[in-house]
């Protein structure tokens, strides 16, 4: 994206370069647009993934509304140089801020029924699932029956985790 923008302040008055590094902006648009909600919802605890993609959207909605704002205001003091220039600025930060990051372990969801238990059996459920070859977390929530478990489909120990849950699905 960061390229897309240096692109578009440097060739913004050919129709053929404007086309092509705003081709090149939306792929870069797109991919962020797809993987970083999948990134937050590999990386937020079983039981919170609903608010963190709650926080998320509302997030990504907000910043749209700065942004036009933002490149309103910058359109009208710097002009259209102002505004790719600043958006070059804003990219090579994000880029500063994500580079030493490191990718999410891949983890899958599961969700069990586990059917009615009292607030200790969840407990006990939970410490005993969390305690399977495979599962990194795991979280029962007695009030609705059902496990929220994070796994590794790879390590992951099917026959045990049918042995405490019959219901699960898995590999036989």
């Amino acid at each position: 994206m960061t390229a897309a923008h240096l692109g578009l302040l440097l060739y913004h008055q050919a129709i053929s370069s404007i086309v092509f590094f705003l081709l090149l902006f939306f792929c870069g648009f797109n991919l962020l647009e797809a993987t970083l909600p999948s990134m937050i919802s590999k990386i937020a605890p079983a039981n919170l993934k609903g608010t963190a993609m709650g926080v998320y959207s509302t997030s990504q909605f907000l910043g749209a509304f700065l942004g036009g704002i933002g490149g309103g205001a910058l359109y009208g003091a710097f002009g259209v140089d102002g505004v790719f220039a600043s958006c070059v600025v804003i990219t090579l930060i994000w880029l500063a801020v994500a580079f030493p990051m490191h990718p999410p372990r891949h983890l899958s969801n599961l969700l069990l029924h586990v059917g009615n238990l009292q607030q200790p059996e969840a407990d006990l459920m939970s410490r005993r699932l969390s305690e399977i070859d495979g599962v990194e977390e795991a979280v029962v929530l007695a009030d609705d029956g059902v496990a929220y478990l994070k796994v590794d489909k790879r390590l992951l120990d099917y026959d045990c985790l049918r042995r405490l849950v019959p219901q699960a699905a898995g590999p036989s």
